[in-house]
């Protein structure tokens, strides 16, 4: 007998053992933990790989930077989960976490402030499935063309029930990404943009919009009319002040084409200004939305103009186009509005925008379900 043919099933055996096994169940990363901190956790993901959902639960502060990229075994059936127990805070060289090809992995419960220099957050092309979920992750610091969380690719990113935000811009998606959810978050601005929004399919529903900017929520992206294919913004409540007044600082900024099948529905814009210059939304005399209806608009400044389409318009000039037909302007009357983490943009008892929305079967639940 041939004595390699013996020696093949021995040598099999010894490198089926040395191997480390895949990953599955949940691991403590922290003192005492599996893992002593999330840099090893992270390390034995990439080169370990899962078998079934994992969680890896930090049990302390962690500092990166930190870059996940694809890893074995990754996909809708074996999940991955870092829970920061709402306490977790991650710091570090910046960016300080970038996703970059990894597959159903969530982050939840992490705090973290940044200095929004460079972007603190990085998801790029080849990320799908990710989520953010009770974070607490903010910037204070605004510099110009950062943001807190730049997504320049990938597919499937979902923020809900987070509070961030802060820095020139809280999230820049780019045009590049595709099916982003951004649901039941309260977002701080405090730069240029609350936000851009110019990936395609992206969902901006159920939020708190605060905070002091130029421009507020970017639909689209300048020079792109193809950009922010598929936008829908529903149900958001928005109460922005700016730094100075001029004449197109503004909630809502759009840039996105009529036929890219946009949409605008139950959303309160409100702009608060100390002087002349108010516009809840501004756009070019041929970039409107798809469907702009059932919203309530206001500004604190008597006679303001609402919209800029072209020209200033009023109120009643911007329904004669179209738009917001079935819309109220009327103060909201917010419980506490405010540009800082601790604005409630609840409405008051009495308010007229209680009932002046329509039901979206797109949208069954609100900030609070």
């Amino acid at each position: 007998m041939n004595p390699r043919l013996l020696l093949a099933p021995a040598l099999a055996t010894c490198l089926a053992a040395a191997l480390p096994a895949q990953l599955a169940g949940a691991y403590a990363v922290g003192p005492g933990g599996t893992f002593p901190n999330l840099t090893a956790a992270l390390a034995a993901l990439q080169s370990q790989g899962v078998v079934a959902p994992v969680t890896f639960v930090l049990l302390a502060n962690e500092t990166g930077p930190w870059t996940l990229g694809a890893f074995p075994g990754q996909g809708p059936s074996n999940p991955v989960v870092f829970d920061g127990l709402g306490t977790a805070t991650i710091s570090g060289t910046q960016p300080v976490l970038t996703l970059s090809g990894c597959a159903n992995v969530a982050f939840r419960g992490l705090r973290g402030t940044f200095t929004n220099t460079p972007n603190a957050i990085v998801i790029q092309a080849g990320t799908t499935d990710t989520r953010f979920d009770h974070c607490n992750l903010f910037a204070n610091v605004a510099t110009s063309g950062q943001a807190l969380m730049t997504v320049s690719g990938g597919s499937g990113l979902t923020i809900e029930d987070c509070e961030f935000g802060g820095g020139y811009e809280s999230i820049y998606v780019m045009v590049a990404a595709s099916n982003t959810t951004i649901r039941r978050n309260k977002i701080l601005g405090g730069g240029f943009w609350i936000m851009r929004l110019a990936g395609s399919d992206i969902v901006l529903e159920n939020n708190f919009v605060t905070g002091t900017s130029q421009y507020g929520i970017s639909a689209g992206i300048a020079g792109n009319a193809a950009s922010g294919q598929n936008l829908k913004i529903r149900h958001n409540s928005v109460f922005i002040q700016h730094p100075t007044t001029s004449t197109q600082f503004c909630s809502l900024r759009w840039y996105a084409a009529a036929a890219n099948n946009t949409e605008v529905v139950d959303n309160i814009f409100y702009d608060g200004y100390g002087a002349t210059g108010a516009l809840n939304m501004w756009c070019s005399s041929t970039l409107r939305p798809t469907v702009m209806d059932h919203n309530c608009l206001w500004s604190n400044v008597a006679g303001y103009n609402c919209v800029y389409a072209g020209s200033n318009l009023q109120f009643a000039a911007w329904q004669a186009l179209g738009f917001d037909t079935n819309s109220i302007q009327a103060d909201p009357q917010y419980t506490a509005p405010g540009t800082s983490t601790a604005a409630d943009l609840r409405l008051g008892t009495g308010s007229p925008c209680a009932t002046a929305g329509t039901l979206l079967a797109s949208t069954p639940f609100d900030y609070f379900w």
